[in-house]
């Protein structure tokens, strides 16, 4: 690889964890996430079963770190950046839906620091067993894409 691919893989690293690190706010003394969960009684309508097709873990390995992210079949999501070998995993936790054509997926995360609720939509588009991160220019992931593990 050239020093100038290098350079890009290092700074979208760099700036996925500072996106992570945005989401976690400015409360430092907030050590584990709050997780709220709702119960729905209702049964769920066959569109919505439909979205579950693309549920699974895809992966994407690079020279400074690993990145992996879970759908799950109830539209939850996970989203873990792990810098480099042996230093602890950045996970974020949201949801997923399928977007406005069939090979469109997008995955939101929340948080609430200090009253307020910041939110980043990462939008992809689904080649095969691949994702490939639609807004990563906007998110300062770009060129990111998963592959499913079977």
């Amino acid at each position: 690889m050239t020093k100038s691919t290098w350079m890009r893989l290092g700074v979208c690293m760099l700036a996925a964890v500072a996106m992570i690190a945005m989401l976690e706010g400015c409360a430092k003394k907030e050590k584990a996430a709050e997780t709220t969960t709702t119960e729905n009684t209702e049964s769920t309508p066959p569109e919505t079963m439909a979205n579950t097709a693309a549920a699974g873990t895809y992966t994407a390995a690079m020279a400074n770190g690993t990145t992996s992210l879970m759908l799950n079949t109830d539209m939850s999501a996970s989203l873990s950046l792990q810098p480099m070998a042996g230093a602890p995993a950045q996970v974020e936790n949201g949801t997923w839906a399928n977007g406005a054509t069939a090979n469109d997926v997008a995955v939101t995360f929340s948080k609430s620091p200090m009253d307020s609720t910041m939110s980043l939509t990462l939008n992809f588009t689904a080649m095969g067993d691949t994702l490939a991160l639609a807004n990563g220019e906007a998110v300062g992931m770009a060129g990111l894409k998963l592959v499913k593990q079977h």
